[in-house]
């Protein structure tokens, strides 16, 4: 399934040089000027590439550090149960709406719709202590009498409240106001969130169940090294109030704008990564630990500038001429 995933992204971007769907209420695009910071770090436990066949090994594609930062279209699979842990530089706090997003590989199949999707689905927990997590109620319509295979698309509206469900570079939201009522969780402090893949059989022994205890049928087995959820990253759209702050008396400097040649970067932080998109998102080009970048051989043009730096992000249009 994975494989098939790569190869009709690919195709997505390239028959389709802007987004030419709309996502539901309840996603993000990667650029939106809401989300004000991603995660920083993340530690992955991972599942077998198939939890009925553990002689075949565990999934092992990508680093837990392609997490880390703003999506950029390299993930960590988790496997058949698999779990993710993702740290920020400041708490995450309850705010009006959504107040995170996670974002995975899924992509809607023809990309011309926003109903089936080739997706693989994750339950997720935030935490206030780093010890005791608490799980959004995950709720699935899914039919359970015949078991969606690994290649399949499903209709993605029948999954509530859990992760992959939204195409490319739109991420699931998620609202902590949902877990009000939880006494031992502070909803104004999350300092961390879990991510644990959905096992989408139907089988008992091996199937992962909703807050009904309804088994979630989804796309399975995807016995590959890349099997499981694909864990892209974590965008944080509110903050408390330190990380607000911080956020907005951070600069970053870019110039000249426009330029034919060189661009450079002024931060008075380390820059972890520097990249060129083009305005409907598709990465252009990419350079890590640098200060400056050529864009000489840019066509002439306007592009989107993206400066990761101390765990934030920074964005601005820039010409080229």
């Amino acid at each position: 399934m994975i494989l098939m995933k790569i190869l009709i992204k690919i195709l997505v971007l390239i028959c389709i040089p802007i987004v030419s769907f709309s996502q539901n209420e309840n996603s993000i695009h990667y650029l939106s000027s809401e989300i004000l910071t991603w995660a920083t770090y993340c530690e992955v436990e991972r599942g077998f590439m198939d939890i009925s066949n553990p002689d075949l090994g565990y999934a092992s594609a990508g680093e837990p550090e392609n997490a880390n930062g703003i999506y950029d279209g390299s993930t960590v699979s988790l496997g058949d149960g698999g779990v993710a842990v993702l740290r920020f530089e400041n708490a995450i706090r309850n705010g009006v709406g959504a107040d995170f997003a996670v974002f995975e590989n899924s992509f809607f199949s023809p990309p011309t719709q926003t109903t089936f999707a080739f997706c693989e689905l994750a339950f997720v927990e935030v935490s206030s202590d780093g010890e005791n997590f608490y799980r959004f109620p995950s709720v699935s319509e899914q039919q359970t009498d015949e078991q969606i295979n690994g290649f399949a698309t499903v209709d993605v509206g029948l999954y509530h409240n859990l992760a992959g469900v939204h195409s490319l570079e739109y991420g699931t939201l998620f609202d902590l106001d949902e877990l009000n009522d939880i006494d031992q969780l502070n909803i104004d402090s999350i300092t961390h969130v879990k991510i644990i893949d959905v096992v989408g059989s139907i089988d008992p022994q091996f199937g992962s169940v909703d807050s009904n205890g309804v088994l979630i049928n989804d796309p399975y087995p995807t016995a590959w090294e890349s099997g499981g959820f694909d864990l892209d990253a974590v965008a944080v759209i509110n903050q408390n109030a330190n990380a607000i702050e911080e956020i907005s008396s951070y600069s970053i400097k870019v110039y000249p704008n426009p330029s034919n040649n060189w661009l450079f970067i002024e931060s008075i932080y380390h820059v972890d990564k520097i990249q060129i998109l083009s305005l409907s998102g598709q990465l252009i080009m990419k350079v890590v630990n640098a200060n400056s970048l050529n864009i000489s051989e840019l066509a002439n043009g306007v592009y989107v500038l993206q400066v990761i730096s101390h765990g934030d992000c920074f964005i601005e249009k820039i010409i080229k001429y």
